[in-house]
């Protein structure tokens, strides 16, 4: 089983134990994790609770492959996008916010419109969005402008106002090469829900993992 990790936070976590429960009442030994998909070779930090039952056997989860100790970076955005723009462009216009949402990166937070986040092109994306699409679709930086404005506020700056220049949104086709799809993957853009229900699924390479993990008896 697959789903996010607010599953084990407050009152969820109370389902989520029944749900184990449950499990062991029918005979299965159960193993569960939250695993980053960026540890597994995926250039996208996408945080996801894993559960994973077994009748004779425990599941031993995969040791991540990339990042720390591991000997592999991890794998950063401009790895994998390619340099010039494919698919059809997203029209959603990068404004500033009204009232900007500081953190201590700029990347992180809310400093402008929607919920798609600047792509730090030298680290993995941040998760792709079940609701992507529009401006809640990430977007990429063309000219670096958005650490000089996140100094800017942190300085005490005032927002600014308008479109924040060079900036442009993912497509669909850039959106599935993060989630590890094939470059040539063709999406049927007449059902619209088709195409984000790709971006609700664990990317594919971290499933492939998943399927080389090795199981070991008590």
């Amino acid at each position: 089983m697959e789903n996010v990790r607010g599953l084990i936070v407050g009152q969820r976590s109370n389902y989520f134990n029944s749900l184990v429960a449950e499990f062991q009442n029918l005979g299965y030994r159960v193993n569960w994790q939250i695993l980053n998909a960026a540890d597994y070779g995926v250039p996208q930090r996408r945080l996801r609770l894993f559960l994973v039952g077994m009748q004779k056997t425990n599941f031993i989860f995969p040791e991540p492959t990339h990042g720390k100790d591991t000997g592999l970076s991890h794998v950063a955005a401009k790895d994998i996008l390619p340099k010039e723009q494919i698919g059809e462009s997203n029209a959603a216009k990068v404004t500033y916010a009204k009232k900007p949402d500081l953190r201590p990166s700029p990347y992180h937070g809310q400093l402008f419109n929607g919920g798609g986040r600047p792509i730090n092109l030298n680290e993995p994306s941040p998760t792709i969005l079940a609701s992507a699409g529009g401006n809640k679709t990430h977007f990429i930086d063309k000219l670096n402008l958005v650490p000089s404005y996140h100094s800017h506020l942190l300085n005490g700056g005032a927002p600014k106002i308008g479109v924040l220049p060079g900036a442009r949104r993912l497509t669909v086709e850039e959106s599935a090469i993060i989630q590890t799809f094939p470059k040539d993957i063709i999406f049927n853009r007449a059902t619209h829900k088709s195409i984000h229900s790709n971006w609700q699924c664990s990317p594919s390479t971290h499933g492939i993992d998943f399927g080389r993990t090795d199981f070991k008896a008590n």
